[in-house]
């Protein structure tokens, strides 16, 4: 799923949690660490704030799940920009989740 400037990838795990999250940001377009360590941090920082849902829904229909959060972007993101597009995905990803357990 991608909501610019990031996407989301998730498949069915075995794990040991419920949900498990990795986040990246793209070398080729941010040479220095610090800024791909800050784009990592404010997307980390948005789930945080927004995962309740996502770990609710999996724990109801008894799924585990491994997600991946990648900045496709190539221009330093704005904060809040970047917190309602993972809002925006998460809420897919609930979706999902909801029609693929109906089925």
């Amino acid at each position: 799923m991608l909501a610019h400037p990031v996407r989301m990838v998730w498949q069915d795990a075995d794990l040991e949690d419920v949900v498990q999250v990795m986040f990246s940001a793209p070398k080729r377009n941010f040479k220095k660490a610090v800024d791909r360590n800050r784009i990592k941090r404010i997307m980390r920082e948005a789930y945080r704030l927004n995962k309740s849902e996502l770990r609710k829904c999996c724990e109801e229909k008894q799924k585990k799940i491994a997600v991946a959060f990648l900045f496709v972007g190539k221009e330093m993101p704005k904060g809040q920009e970047v917190r309602d597009k993972i809002i925006v995905l998460l809420q897919r990803l609930n979706k999902e989740l909801e029609t693929n357990s109906a089925e």
